[in-house]
């Protein structure tokens, strides 16, 4: 899917959701917002999530009847206000059987849903770090602060 159509993707796995957003115009450089979980992330990180995503390939169509619950979930939602939902299910350690919202079934290698999962984890770590560094820059600025006005105190009081 070209990502000028994305809205949305949904990222669902072991009870966890992950929402990958876009807002804007993906064509022009820095007029786009891109987050992960409703937390604003880099253009090169969610490019390169999103890559895991579209890029979970198929080796073939299968006959198959998959049952229980899936493993995995991705639900694209297009700007048109248009859905497309894939669900996958575990064959074995190698292959996973995905089944479209159409009804068509293909094998898949299971190490792309692996890999699909790393890039998550790594945005989300990203996501981490850099809350992390802002709330410390928030600390700094506001013990900061917090210095200049007890040292102005100071400096009225000697007076």
């Amino acid at each position: 899917f070209n990502i000028d159509t994305i809205k949305e993707i949904e990222f669902t796995e072991g009870g966890e959701t992950h929402k990958l957003s876009v807002k804007g115009d993906t064509s022009k450089e820095g007029k786009c917002d891109y987050k992960l979980d409703g937390k604003k992330l880099d253009e090169s990180t969610f490019k390169k999530l999103y890559q895991s995503i579209i890029g979970i390939t198929f080796t073939d169509t299968a006959e198959a009847s998959p049952s229980g619950s899936p493993t995995a979930t991705v639900k694209f939602k297009f700007k048109n206000k248009k859905e497309k939902t894939f669900s996958y299910y575990t064959i074995d350690e190698r292959y996973s059987f995905a089944v479209s919202d159409s009804g068509l079934g293909c094998k898949t290698l299971t190490k792309n849903l692996t890999a699909v999962t790393d890039a998550i984890n790594e945005a989300a770590n990203q996501v981490r770090e850099n809350d992390s560094e802002a709330e410390n820059t928030d600390n700094q600025t506001s013990q900061s602060s917090v210095f200049n006005y007890d040292t102005d105190k100071l400096e009225e009081m000697a007076s």
